[in-house]
């Protein structure tokens, strides 16, 4: 019956992500972890499921091949992308939305080189190729990407995106000649020529300005299409992977060259300090300063913001368990000394908790608090559940202390995580959302701003 399990669950529910068919293994029917891993590894080593495209983690999408039409493992698949593999969803979207792109594009877009060495193919560019093979993206004319297209459209695509190419590198050029005789730039290094085939480099071209104060800059350039947030989004990921160099040691200024960008393209470069700049028909550059604000996304908390909201909730949890009779403290440090814990301050900080209550001589309540962040991450989970874990062990050896000691974790975790967690405490440990804990000390918390307890901190 068990082998069975993961067909029964794929028949039901359709094709389904390695995670999901886990989550079902473990919440449903009181699976280890580790032993529904194994279930759904050997249920496809024996015939039984077959993969369709490798998700991130190890993780694959699986499907019946007699009972799932692969037009559907394809929409669920994709569906599934944004979440485990945004940026092959992302290759994707914009593959379908031009329905042709160039291999050079294809780069930039998963910030990959084509070559590793000057004969030797990038494997994981080639194992992009086979992954969109399976959505029946294709290779045409050695160069081109292209989607479902009938041959004579992509015969036309293909000449006219070739002529497009060697216009923009051509551009490039006369880009070149203007940046430099109007001391826009001291420098201007083109990394591309009018060839398809040379196109594959990380940036269009480099190059320095300023005079007291050298700086570098990164050029984009799109002639042929109008700009996609996809593109810039792609491009962000490529000046970071490259700011550990030495070449982009001093301050860089990002340029991005076009004929137009989409609406969000547009409010994503200005938000991200990127310079966008318009080429017009007589070749002027006219720089785009400022944004259509209703289609600006609000900043995410970071930094001292996030800190701020932190401590903010730390103080509301402390407020309700004051409320309940309870001594408390909060962001209290444990200690390692030779590799014992310790309340005594030494230079090794063990961990801390975000609130320790205690009341009387009866309980004692180690709480963490994770109202500023996004879902738990599972090493995250497991290091902390450990380290509560270890506290309240060392707490209990104190001969004065007979409290009985548990852990609770507010915060946004994955059910398998919650499982596995309380599987390896050493205290009891219990689990509640930001919301939940709203929900249920909505009387101690009157006046506090129920904002502070959403997920999304709106």
């Amino acid at each position: 019956m068990t082998s069975n399990l993961v067909r029964m669950i794929l028949t039901e529910k359709g094709p389904l992500p390695s995670s999901e068919i886990l989550k079902e293994l473990v919440t449903s029917h009181d699976m280890h972890r580790y032993g529904a891993t194994k279930l759904i590894q050997r249920s496809h080593s024996e015939g039984k499921i077959k993969r369709f495209v490798r998700l991130k983690g190890g993780g694959y999408l699986y499907y019946l091949e007699k009972t799932h039409p692969m037009e559907l493992v394809r929409n669920v698949t994709r569906r599934c992308l944004n979440r485990y593999r945004p940026k092959l969803a992302r290759i994707i979207k914009v593959i379908d939305k031009l329905e042709l792109i160039s291999l050079f594009e294809l780069g930039r877009l998963a910030n990959l080189r084509f070559h590793e060495g000057k004969n030797d193919l990038n494997e994981k560019f080639v194992r992009v190729l086979k992954d969109l093979s399976l959505f029946g993206i294709r290779l045409e004319d050695n160069f081109l990407l292209s989607s479902n297209l009938d041959g004579q459209k992509a015969g036309n695509l293909i000449k006219k995106a070739r002529t497009r190419i060697e216009e923009e590198a051509h551009l490039l050029y006369t880009i070149r000649n203007i940046f430099l005789k109007s001391r826009l730039a001291t420098e201007f290094t083109l990394n591309r020529s009018p060839d398809e085939r040379s196109l594959l480099n990380k940036f269009d071209a480099t190059g320095k300005c300023g005079f007291r104060t050298k700086s570098s800059m990164v050029v984009e350039l799109y002639h042929r299409r109008s700009v996609l947030l996809e593109d810039l989004i792609g491009y962000q990921e490529r000046i970071w992977s490259s700011m550990t160099r030495k070449a982009f040691s001093t301050p860089l200024f990002c340029l991005v060259l076009a004929t137009s960008f989409e609406e969000n393209a547009l409010n994503f470069a200005l938000e991200k300090k990127m310079r966008p700049i318009i080429i017009d028909h007589n070749l002027g550059l006219n720089p785009i300063l400022k944004a259509n604000k209703s289609a600006i996304k609000p900043l995410k908390w970071h930094g001292r913001l996030a800190d701020a909201q932190g401590r903010a909730f730390e103080s509301a949890v402390e407020r309700v368990y004051r409320a309940e009779g309870f001594d408390t403290e909060t962001r209290k440090k444990f200690y390692l000394l030779r590799n014992e814990l310790t309340e005594r301050e030494t230079k090794r900080c063990f961990t801390d908790v975000d609130v320790l209550a205690v009341k009387g001589k009866e309980e004692m309540q180690l709480v963490e608090c994770k109202s500023a962040k996004r879902q738990m991450s599972r090493k995250t989970l497991s290091l902390k559940v450990r380290a509560l874990g270890k506290v309240g062990e060392f707490l209990s050896r104190n001969p004065s202390n007979r409290f009985h000691i548990s852990a609770t974790i507010i915060g946004e975790c994955n059910n398998i995580d919650k499982i596995d967690a309380q599987r390896m405490t050493r205290i009891p440990i219990s689990f509640l959302t930001p919301s939940e804990f709203y929900t249920i000390h909505k009387e101690q918390l009157k006046g506090e701003p129920k904002w502070l307890f959403s997920n999304n901190g709106k």
